[in-house]
């Protein structure tokens, strides 16, 4: 039997790391690495928040319990087996994994361990540049610097050549946009709007600097929490769009072209491209994993946007 030590949300205000013993036999062994906290999403389940009608729907691999507590949940790893070889895979957070092999998506070499941590954020990202069909003149808007904001406006430059423009209101994070080379003020209107913030003024914000015919991709996800917008105005002028973008479903104009792997397989190769993806990951030792979601309930803001765990320390 192996022992690993898990990280169980016993009810909405409380954590815990739980040691537990399951069979060998159901898969490869894997000595976790790293796993990333989606930390909007992870949030809102720690906190009991995920709406009854969605709760079968937001069931993720391997997760354990049920949304009623108490559970284990968590979705994004990295893993290495006996002989080193390194994958990612959804998982809750723990430090030894079981899984079958058509659950395993082989890592290559091409950047830390840490980094490939952020494939399933890589694909939210991705998903949202389709869901807007970004093109290279667009103006573009982001509101939100947290880890999907940070990692969208890096995508945005790097691989599509446009500066964003990225609101965010936490000074420190707004000082790391700046050294990252980011304008942090908004200027005008903009054709493409994305909304990571999580909350009712930040999207009015996005609705009102949205240009005629503009787009606004709505990346957060508000579990139970209800949201009152003013649509009388440049909403109804400028013929604005909002768009849900949720990863799970790839946007219909690539779905001839990706499938869940391929688009994996492309987000891998944009982890590997962006090295300044390294500057946004604030390493959690898991030891702390308990105290990191106290503090995650009660708003957790730092510098860097990005959480990791570091099972090593």
């Amino acid at each position: 039997m192996l022992t690993a030590q898990t990280l169980w949300h016993i009810d909405p205000f409380s954590s815990q790391l739980i040691s537990e013993k399951f069979a060998t036999d159901k898969g490869s062994l894997l000595e976790t690495q790293f796993s990333m906290i989606s930390t909007g999403t992870e949030r809102l389940v720690a906190g009991g928040r995920v709406p009854a009608s969605l709760r079968e729907k937001m069931k993720v691999p391997f997760m354990k319990g049920s949304f009623d507590f108490p559970l284990a949940y968590g979705y994004s790893c990295v893993a290495s087996d006996k002989d080193g070889k390194s994958y990612h895979m959804m998982h809750p957070h723990s430090s030894k994994i079981i899984a079958p092999s058509d659950a395993l998506f082989p890592l290559g070499n091409n950047a830390p361990l840490s980094r490939y941590a952020l494939i399933s954020n890589m694909e939210t990202v991705v998903n949202a540049i389709w869901d807007a069909e970004l093109s290279k003149g667009d103006r573009v808007a982001i509101i939100g610097g947290g880890n999907l904001g940070c990692m969208l406006a890096l995508v945005v430059r790097e691989i599509y050549g446009i500066d964003a423009d990225v609101l965010e209101q936490v000074s420190e994070r707004k000082e790391l946009l700046k050294e990252l080379g980011f304008n942090v003020e908004l200027n005008g209107l903009y054709q493409k709007v994305f909304h990571t913030s999580c909350s009712a003024s930040g999207l009015q914000r996005a609705i009102d600097i949205a240009d005629l015919d503009g787009r606004v991709i709505e990346l957060s996800w508000y579990g139970t929490s209800e949201v009152q917008l003013s649509l009388g105005e440049n909403f109804h002028y400028n013929r604005v769009t909002i768009r849900a973008s949720q990863v799970s479903h790839i946007p219909p104009h690539q779905r001839d072209e990706y499938d869940f792997n391929s688009r994996k397989v492309y987000c891998a190769s944009l982890i590997e491209q962006i090295d300044a993806l390294d500057e946004l990951i604030h390493l959690v030792p898991f030891s702390d994993a308990v105290g990191f979601f106290e503090r995650l309930r009660q708003g957790l803001l730092v510098r860097k946007p990005i959480f990791v765990f570091d099972y090593a320390k």
